[in-house]
């Protein structure tokens, strides 16, 4: 990590002001973790924050918020924020709603992994080879001291699972294996991040693909195609 741009976001964190921390609207897995670990990091300094999004979480996310810490910008009022911490943007109109709750002289720290971003910070740190903000977030937490315990280690276990399609895309680096195989977790994990993430709230979805699946009919002939004719008796039983 550059040192000047650790230097600056510990410079503007540290302000007595409290911080808002926000991501694109319309949320992911990826800028939920990145947000509610920040969150956490900032709790552990007894700082004052404020966690808001424009749009509601994706029912299969919802269980990272179980004390629905995120707010919807309406029901955040405007105050002077010693910074806005900004995950996953390439642009600041990414954010939506949550811009109406911003000073023209609001401090932006802008955290992104993606090609594109238009560094619209006063604080700009665009690291393209990390395989997620999550990564970025865990790296940002260590160097400024803080302790990454069960709930934030699944908060970043689920960013990085999301933007690496379950280490499937090509973005999955060697470092993101050492983070998720033991360096991020000092408490063993067990399968429900990844099943609650995978299934969600569509198990039903999922088995019907699953009888698909077994029962497809395939035929070559230069090309792969299957087809499967389903009853109606088996969308009930699903």
């Amino acid at each position: 990590m550059n040192k000047r741009i650790i230097k600056q976001i510990e410079e503007y964190i540290s302000r007595p002001e409290p911080v808002l921390i926000c991501a694109h609207r319309d949320p992911d897995g990826d800028s939920i973790g990145c947000q509610l670990a920040f969150y956490d990091f900032l709790r552990q300094r007894r700082k004052g924050m404020v966690v808001s999004n424009d749009g509601e979480l994706p029912a299969k996310y919802q269980f990272l918020d179980r004390r629905r810490i995120i707010k919807q910008p309406d029901k955040v009022k405007p105050r002077t924020w010693s910074a806005a911490v900004i995950f996953e943007c390439s642009s600041l109109d990414r954010i939506g709603r949550v811009q109406d709750l911003l000073a023209p002289d609001t401090p932006l720290i802008n955290i992104d992994h993606h090609n594109g971003n238009r560094r619209f910070g006063t604080v700009n740190w665009v690291d393209r080879d990390a395989s997620a903000c999550g990564e970025m977030v865990y790296r940002l937490v260590r160097v400024l001291g803080g302790r990454i315990t069960r709930w934030p280690a699944e908060l970043l276990l689920t960013s990085i699972i999301t933007d690496t399609g379950r280490f499937h895309y090509k973005s999955t680096s060697p470092r993101t294996m050492r983070i998720v195989a033991g360096d991020m977790f000092p408490h063993p994990l067990d399968d429900s991040v990844s099943l609650t993430i995978t299934l969600g709230p569509e198990v039903p979805k999922q088995l019907l693909f699953g009888f698909v699946v077994r029962s497809v009919i395939c035929r070559i002939d230069h090309q792969l195609r299957g087809w499967r004719r389903i009853g109606r008796h088996v969308l009930e039983k699903v």
